[in-house]
């Protein structure tokens, strides 16, 4: 039986120079990049704008006091958020049990629109039906 073709490396050189010459290659390639000397790019450490926030995900600097200042600023609007969220979330739990034993769907839209403007620090509009 003969094989298929595309199993074959196509791509491998076939000398064994060319060969050895790569592997040196790759070789050096990987002692740089282990070197003290190569920058690493990547900090799983390095602190992170909390989710919630507009700069959510974004890497904060930490060798300035301001970046301090500014991380201590979006833990706090961080916790804000989780809170309020929290709160939106159980008053609108609240008034969908209502609007289940009401059941009209005037009832689904004032709770929605009570759950916006709750999200949005707004007064509730009342929940009429």
């Amino acid at each position: 039986m003969i094989p298929y073709k595309s199993l074959r490396p196509m791509a491998v050189p076939k000398t064994l120079e060319v060969r050895l010459e790569l592997l040196r290659a790759i070789g050096d390639l990987m002692a740089e990049a282990r070197s003290e000397g190569a920058v690493q790019k990547y900090d799983p450490d390095q602190p992170r704008v909390p989710d919630g926030n507009p700069d959510g995900g974004q890497w904060i600097n930490e060798g300035s006091s301001q970046g301090s200042a500014d991380n201590q600023t979006n833990i706090v609007v961080a916790a804000r958020r989780k809170q309020l969220e929290a709160e939106c979330d159980a008053q609108y739990n609240r008034d969908m049990a209502l609007c289940r034993m009401v059941r009209t769907p005037l009832c689904y839209e004032r709770a929605m629109a009570r759950y916006v403007a709750c999200m949005g620090e707004e007064p509730l509009p009342p929940l009429r039906f």
